[in-house]
């Protein structure tokens, strides 16, 4: 009759078995196999003071799982003669760990939150068990925290009474729980002496053997001497290579287009203009600093040039920002008439230029248009500076008809230093008198 039985992984198995008709002086045998089908023990069973039951207590499982026991029945003692009145029989085991992992006693200094014991294992060894501990006050079970090698030291929430010294202390595994130190099999895998006992194609053995196939490889498919032998780049497939030298020639003959990537050494040297290199003010940024003598000289001809070109020709070096200024009044001389009477000087980022007696002025009548007003007196006029360095003048009589827009152009030119020529326009508008 086939029974289930279970069993923990340090005890023997019992293997037992009576015959239905009680018969006894007969020869039973055990075959145990493991869950893989692989027989693991043979064990001939003894008769157990001639009641017809026979035993066996000499098989200790070497690990969890499930074992199976086949009973065959023999006639003879050599166990050559299997009985033909007698059906096989057969035992399951279930084999697993204990549940109770360690048992101990509390020690002087435990806490109603910390137990302490002789346990010696490593820390954290029964984390995340249970501890039961047996008190006069009650017998209480709390979840391990944290196990702790010094003091032997079980941490839990806190218990309602303090252990007492002797106090029995359980250690209980969680169902299937096995103990595991990672930390141990950890050293262990890497501690494993090299070239140890590993099979052909094992990961252990292509450890061991790495050096020696490296040196094989380098010593019998190469002659190269690293510290005499010149360096050759060879192209794809081998053909003609290319030395250091000519290595270091392609570098700096490289086209710098395409080179421009963010930290490149192609960017940074894109980045400097050279003589005769175009450069965009807008999106280029200039080092003043960097700018060297020759350079800055360039600069402020050219931009005198321009300036010349533009605005009349003439020095503009030592010239900041020159404006011509007009303030012009009106006033009735007769019911026909109007005279007007302005003053003109040059200013020089806003200060008043003095200006020499070779200065000149040119003021003309304009309409709206631009266009010189004619039919009036003296619609345009020379003018020299006066003892003050500036000019004055008057328009007198002038006869516009009501609405007229005259704009007054002045152009004032001087020479030698700070040479050139500035215009200035004053817009009047004559209203009814």
């Amino acid at each position: 009759m086939s029974e289930a039985l279970s069993t923990f992984l340090t005890d023997p198995l019992l293997l037992s078995i009576t015959l239905p008709d009680g018969a006894s002086g007969l020869f039973p045998r055990a075959l145990v196999y493991d869950a893989a089908d692989s027989l693991v023990a043979t064990r001939d069973l003894v008769e157990v003071g001639g009641t017809g039951r026979y035993t066996d207590v000499g098989f200790t499982p070497a690990a969890v799982g499930t074992f199976t026991a086949l009973f065959v029945v023999y006639t003879d003692a050599g166990h050559t003669i299997e009985s033909d009145f007698y059906e096989h029989d057969q035992d399951s085991f279930a084999v697993s760990h204990r549940s109770i992992a360690a048992e101990t006693t509390a020690a002087a200094g435990s806490t109603a939150t910390e137990i302490r014991t002789a346990l010696a294992q490593a820390d954290d060894f029964f984390n995340n068990m249970q501890v039961v501990i047996v008190n006069a006050a009650g017998i209480v079970a709390r979840n391990i925290d944290d196990f702790a090698n010094t003091n032997g030291a079980i941490t839990v929430t806190t218990l309602p009474f303090t252990p007492g010294i002797g106090d029995v202390v359980l250690i209980l595994r969680r169902t299937g729980s096995v103990p595991v130190d990672a930390a141990a099999i950890s050293t262990a895998v890497w501690s494993e002496a090299l070239p140890g006992v590993f099979g052909a194609g094992e990961a252990g053995e292509r450890v061991a053997t790495m050096d020696d196939r490296v040196d094989v490889v380098v010593s019998t498919r190469s002659n190269f001497n690293e510290a005499t032998d010149p360096v050759e780049l060879r192209d794809s497939g081998g053909a003609a290579g290319t030395s250091a030298a000519e290595l270091v020639d392609d570098v700096w003959d490289e086209a710098i287009v395409g080179h421009s990537g963010a930290g490149s050494a192609g960017l940074e040297l894109q980045s400097k203009a050279e003589p005769g290199d175009a450069m965009d003010l807008v999106t280029n940024a200039v080092d003043a600093d960097a700018l060297g003598t020759d350079a800055v000289a360039e600069i402020t001809a050219a931009t005198d040039t321009v300036l010349s070109a533009s605005h009349g020709a003439g020095s503009w070096l030592g010239v900041n920002y020159r404006e011509v200024r007009q303030g012009w009044t009106r006033s009735i001389t007769n019911p026909a008439g109007t005279r007007l009477r302005g003053v003109v000087h040059l200013e020089n980022n806003g200060d008043r230029v003095v200006l020499p007696g070779t200065a000149e002025l040119v003021l003309d009548m304009r309409d709206a248009a631009g266009v010189l007003l004619a039919g009036f007196t003296n619609p345009s006029v020379t003018l020299f500076p006066n003892s003050e360095g500036y000019f004055s003048h008057a328009f007198d009589p002038l006869t516009p008809a009501v609405g007229t827009i005259i704009v007054v152009r002045a152009t004032i030119t001087l020479s030698g230093v700070g040479s050139g020529t500035h215009v200035g326009w004053f817009e009047i508008a004559v209203g009814d008198f």
